[in-house]
């Protein structure tokens, strides 16, 4: 914004301000320096550009988020964000007004200095993050961060957010060649996707500026888009520390932490961030950015975490006081021991992650509940060892397996789930089986706790139910997999529900869980891929990959599924990679990966020869 350039806007005037000179230009408009008569000062005024071929309710719609953001992005007050002073229509042309900062873009300073100092880099990356926090803290995601749109103000040396507040265009994204005119390079996995984004894309295309900052080199950008967009996908760039072996701990494990490819494991906040930097103003815009009264996400998600698992625990152990069956004591110490290590690890890594970070010692008080459960949790695991060894001189018996006679219950308790009327199936199960346990109850309450996403003590339950009696399972494998199916269609399934599936009820030979692996949902299919590996069995990934290529997936996943093909090198593929190929402005960024994979991996350039 700093470089004057030749006007080559006709109108001389938009609202009240009059235009200077032209600044600069992209795929998205044109950037004015302008004159404000009634305040006497100088603002900068982005002129959007509008396609013409665009029909008139796209348009309006694209007008009216246009000022509905505006207005949203004025309300932003901070020292490291452009200020939106105003916005307006002219002609059925939108104009966004905003501050006028006198200095150069990042993307100018870094292509005079190539890296910057390591307190330098501080400070912009504790200025940045706090104006994402203050953003984000009022649900607004600039979704465009990139060296271009900071700025660094000559007068101050303060780095500036610009462009909050613009809206892309929904006919900006391809040239007639193909190639995006967007921010490709910048773009998190979950905008490559066309995903829902949240303050953690942000914060991944800020990692990207960061390590540009630190190395001098763009970790994603290929010879072309579909390349950079697979390399971002899959977190594929040099190691910070291969490019540049002096860079402090603090930076190198913020920028790792800030380009992870699933925003799951990627840092949360803005706020978390700078309490990872070591920089003076960090610790008190850290403090001022975090509420008291905000809760930390990543606490409370492994906290509940913890609780959860020791509940199971205590579940799992207190049927020892009850059980007569040695086989059974013995496989619920085991499973006890299982789960006594997964709270272990979960309470190391808790602390591992959280406290180090907390100035607050009363963040140390919200361990207390989860330190409690595991002691107690502990402690029933200790205590069966203790009365099995004072009984040791007693004989055990062995129940016989009771009969599989079908409950009168079944149907209407099966109609109840399915009706997710989880309450109500609940109460018809205790009042039909009361205290007393049976392969039935006990396969039905498993089957609730499915239904509930408790995998650990549905695990319990099933596991109950088939050591009393494994033909009840003969008689509920219907209904059972059409719970899974319901379960598995949602979302990816967790270890625990592929550990139930495959290896409580054995399931991975059944021919309707083998049919899912062809099933044309992506989460049915691929949850059923990871049900076969967790019981050692084959699956051919060839099919697995076609399907997902040939598939309206993720623009990600159908370009991961190309590579992986190519990766495989099974010829079977080539006739789906030529179709996908040749496709070209059809399908863009997919059909250039699936000509890239023959040529590379195929020796196979006909799909690049067709028109």
């Amino acid at each position: 914004m700093s470089t004057p350039k030749e006007n080559l806007f006709p109108i001389k005037r938009l609202s009240r301000y009059e235009l200077i000179n032209l600044l600069g230009e992209g795929a998205m408009g044109r950037v004015y320096l302008a004159e404000d008569p009634v305040l006497r000062r100088q603002v900068a005024i982005k002129v959007i550009a509008l396609e013409r071929s665009v029909n008139e309710t796209t348009r309006q719609e694209f007008l009216k988020r246009f000022a509905f953001e505006a207005q949203a992005c004025a309300k932003l007050s901070h020292p490291s964000i452009v200020t939106v002073y105003d916005a307006g229509e002219q002609d059925g042309i939108p104009w966004i007004a905003f501050e006028y900062v006198k200095g150069e873009g990042l993307d100018q300073l870094l292509q005079r200095h190539k890296t910057l100092p390591f307190d330098k880099i501080r400070s912009i990356t504790v200025q940045i993050a706090s104006a994402l926090h203050l953003a984000h803290q009022q649900h607004i995601i600039h979704r465009d961060v990139k060296p271009a749109n900071i700025l660094i103000d000559s007068q101050n040396g303060i780095a500036k957010l610009t462009d909050f507040g613009v809206v892309k265009a929904p006919w900006i994204g391809l040239t007639q060649s193909g190639v995006s005119v967007g921010s490709p390079g910048y773009m998190s996995p979950e905008q490559i996707d066309g995903s829902a984004v949240d303050a953690r894309s942000d914060l991944f295309s800020f990692g990207v500026v960061l390590y540009e900052l630190i190395t001098g080199k763009h970790p994603f950008l290929r010879d072309s888009v579909p390349a950079t967009f697979y390399a971002t996908i899959n977190q594929d760039y040099p190691p910070l520390k291969s490019l540049r072996q002096d860079i402090p701990e603090d930076l190198e494990k913020a920028v790792t932490a800030l380009l992870k490819a699933s925003k799951d494991e990627r840092i949360s906040s803005a706020a978390e961030l700078i309490s990872m930097i070591n920089h003076p103003d960090a610790a008190d815009i850290a403090k001022s950015s975090s509420p008291l009264n905000q809760r930390s996400p990543r606490i409370f998600f492994t906290k509940q975490n913890l609780i959860n698992t020791s509940k199971a625990i205590i579940e799992q152990v207190s049927f020892l006081f009850l059980s007569t069956n040695r086989k059974g004591i013995k496989y619920l110490l085991k499973k006890s021991n299982v789960s006594a290590d997964k709270i272990y690890s979960y309470l190391k890594n808790s602390c591992r992650q959280n406290l180090p970070n907390q100035k607050n010692t009363n963040s140390f008080y919200n361990y207390i509940p989860v330190l409690c459960a595991f002691l107690l949790s502990a402690f029933f695991i200790v205590l069966p060892f203790l009365i099995l060894h004072s009984r040791k001189s007693q004989e055990i018996n062995i129940p016989q397996k009771e009969k599989p006679s079908v409950p009168s219950y079944m149907h209407q308790f099966d109609s109840l789930l399915n009706a997710k009327n989880l309450d109500s199936a609940y109460k018809l199960l205790t009042e039909h089986s009361g205290s007393k346990k049976s392969s039935w109850s006990e396969f039905f309450q498993g089957r609730l706790e499915l239904k509930k996403a408790n995998y650990l003590v549905a695990d319990q339950h099933f596991n109950t139910a088939l050591e009393m009696n494994k033909e009840v399972l003969k008689y509920q494998i219907d209904p059972l997999i059409d719970d899974l199916e319901e379960i598995f269609r949602k979302e990816k399934a967790p270890e625990s529900l592929i550990n139930l599936v495959s290896r409580t009820l054995s399931l991975s030979s059944h021919k309707r869980i083998r049919q899912w692996l062809d099933h044309n949902h992506y989460w049915i299919r691929w949850n059923t891929v990871k049900v076969m590996e967790a019981a050692g069995v084959k699956v051919d990934m060839v099919n697995i990959y076609m399907h997902d290529l040939n598939s309206n997936a993720s623009i990600r996943t159908r370009i991961r599924a190309a590579e992986k093909l190519g990766e495989l090198g099974d010829r079977r593929a080539v006739p789906l990679l030529e179709e996908i190929g040749s496709r070209r402005m059809r399908d863009p960024f997919v059909s250039a990966t699936a000509r890239n994979v023959l040529s590379k991996y195929f020796n196979n350039d006909t799909a690049s020869q067709k028109n």
